[in-house]
């Protein structure tokens, strides 16, 4: 079965189709939704928590399927299980917004970055902080992971791309 996850990115929808990683035309809704893509019209409601107000800015799915990673607009995260579609973990640490969300390839990490010019990476398994990266001057904007070498790349409005070994110590 294949799905997509569906939020809400600064007033608009963003869905991510799980197999390519990319966005595909959005629905109306601000609540959390998983879609089963052969029955669209069929959606299942995730509530993550009737106490987060707030908008979904961008959502990660993991390598290995299991999770669902969406970063809010005030500066949470909650990690869902998919098939159980319950919240596992709400991650808090940012100062601002989320503005991107990518997994380790082993999918026990995943890495986030906000407007407060961070990358903060969390152990999913007990929800730890685990380092915070602090090298951008502006809001960090996106990031992405090499699935080769694990390296992460992020980018920023300081006008600045570094490459990060996620390997080594900062």
């Amino acid at each position: 079965m294949s799905f997509v996850a569906v939020g809400t990115r600064e007033g608009g929808n963003l869905i991510r189709k799980r197999a390519l990683h990319r966005q595909i035309p959005a629905c109306a809704g601000m609540t959390a939704r998983f879609l089963e893509i052969s029955k669209l019209y069929n959606t299942n409601e995730i509530n993550p928590n009737s106490n987060v107000p707030g908008k979904i800015l961008c959502l990660s799915w993991s390598p290995d399927g299991t999770y669902i990673a969406a970063g809010y607009q005030n500066n949470i995260i909650i990690v869902f299980h998919v098939k159980s579609k319950q919240a596992v973990q709400t991650l808090t640490g940012h100062n601002q917004y989320i503005s991107s969300l990518v997994w380790t390839n082993d999918s026990k990490e995943l890495i986030s970055s906000s407007r407060d010019s961070t990358i903060k990476i969390w152990d999913i398994s007990n929800g730890e902080l685990l380092q915070t990266l602090t090298n951008h001057n502006g809001i960090v904007y996106d990031l992405d992971i090499d699935r080769q070498s694990s390296n992460l790349v992020s980018c920023s409005s300081d006008s600045t791309i570094i490459i990060w070994e996620l390997n080594k110590p900062e």
